[in-house]
C-alpha cells in the first residue's frame, strides 16, 4: 500500500534531485527578491537589490555612521566574505549555502507578502551584521514601525547552536539597524545601531522551503502549496510565542529584554489568533 503524504512537502527527495531543484529555483526567486526589493525602497527604506540593508546608503544618517566607519566596517567583512567564499566554492558547502540562500529569500518574500496578514514585514541585515552579529533579519510591527526582533533561520542543515539561549537572553544586536516610526501619517525611515532586540529561530524543513520555492517561481499555489504555507506559517507563530515564554521564565533576564518579549508575545498571540 502506497505511504499517504499530507502534501508534496512530506515526500522523500534524494539528494541529486534536491539539488537540481535548489538550483532551478535560486535564480528565479533571486529575481522576485530583487523585485520585492524595489518596492520596498520605494517606501525609503536603503536596501540592496537583494533586499539587505545596504551601509552605503546610511553614511552621515547617524553620528556612527561616518564614511570612516562604513568602510572599515565594509572592508573587515569583505575579507570574511572572501574567506566564506573559498570555503563554499567546495561542492558539499556550496550546496548547504545555495540551501541557506534560497531558505532566506523564501523566507522574506513569504513574511512580507503571504504571512502573518500584513502585521510584520521583514528586511535582511546588512552582510556586516549577518557575518559579525550573525543575524538573518530584523522584523518590524507595522503598526508602529518599530522593530520587534530580529530573525535567524534553518532548513535543518547545519550544526546546532549551543548558545543559542544566552544569545536569545542578551538579545541582537546590529550595526546597521533601522526604525520606521510613524507620526502625522508618514513613515520615517531612522537608521541607528540597534541592540537587545529579541530573537528569533525561524525553522522549515528543506522539503517545505523546495514546495514553496517550486509555488513562488511558478505562481502555482495549488492546494499542496497552501498546505505547505499554512502549516509554516503556524507554526512559525507557534514557535515564536513558545521561545518567548521560555525565555520569560528565566528569574535573571533583564528587565529591558522581558517588557520586549512580553510585547513581542502579545503581536504574535494576536496574529495567531487572527489566521
Amino acid at each position: 500500500m502506497p505511504k499517504e503524504y499530507y502534501s508534496r512537502a512530506d515526500q522523500d527527495i534524494d539528494r541529486e534531485e534536491r539539488i537540481k531543484l535548489v538550483e532551478k529555483y535560486l535564480p528565479i526567486l533571486s529575481e522576485k527578491l530583487k523585485e520585492e526589493a524595489e518596492l520596498l525602497r520605494e517606501d525609503g527604506l536603503p536596501l540592496d537589490n537583494n533586499c539587505r540593508i545596504d551601509p552605503s546608503q546610511l553614511v552621515n544618517q547617524d553620528v556612527k555612521y561616518s564614511q570612516e566607519f562604513i568602510n572599515q566596517i565594509e572592508k573587515n567583512t569583505s575579507e570574511l566574505e572572501d574567506k566564506f567564499r573559498r570555503l563554499n566554492s567546495q561542492p558539499k558547502n556550496k550546496e548547504a549555502s545555495d540551501i541557506g540562500e534560497l531558505l532566506e529569500i523564501v523566507k522574506t518574500l513569504l513574511f512580507n507578502q503571504d504571512f502573518f496578514g500584513g502585521r510584520i514585514k521583514i528586511v535582511r541585515t546588512a552582510k556586516a551584521d549577518d557575518i559579525n552579529n550573525g543575524i538573518d533579519e530584523i522584523a518590524f510591527d507595522t503598526k508602529t514601525g518599530f522593530p520587534i526582533g530580529v530573525i535567524d533561520a534553518t532548513a535543518g542543515i547545519g550544526s546546532k547552536d549551543y548558545n543559542l539561549e544566552i544569545r536569545m537572553k542578551i538579545g541582537g544586536k546590529l550595526d546597521f539597524g533601522l526604525e520606521m516610526p510613524q507620526k502625522d501619517g508618514k513613515t520615517w525611515i531612522v537608521p541607528r545601531p540597534i541592540e537587545k532586540l529579541p530573537l528569533y529561530i525561524f525553522e522549515m524543513r528543506l522539503n517545505q522551503v523546495l514546495e514553496i520555492a517550486r509555488a513562488k517561481a511558478t505562481l502555482d499555489y495549488d492546494e499542496d502549496a497552501k498546505k505547505t504555507m499554512g502549516l509554516v506559517e503556524r507554526s512559525a507563530l507557534q514557535k515564536f510565542i513558545e521561545d518567548g515564554k521560555k525565555i520569560l521564565e528565566d528569574k535573571d533576564l533583564s528587565t529591558d529584554m522581558r517588557d520586549k518579549y512580553e510585547e513581542a508575545n502579545k503581536i504574535f498571540e494576536e496574529i495567531l489568533k487572527s489566521i
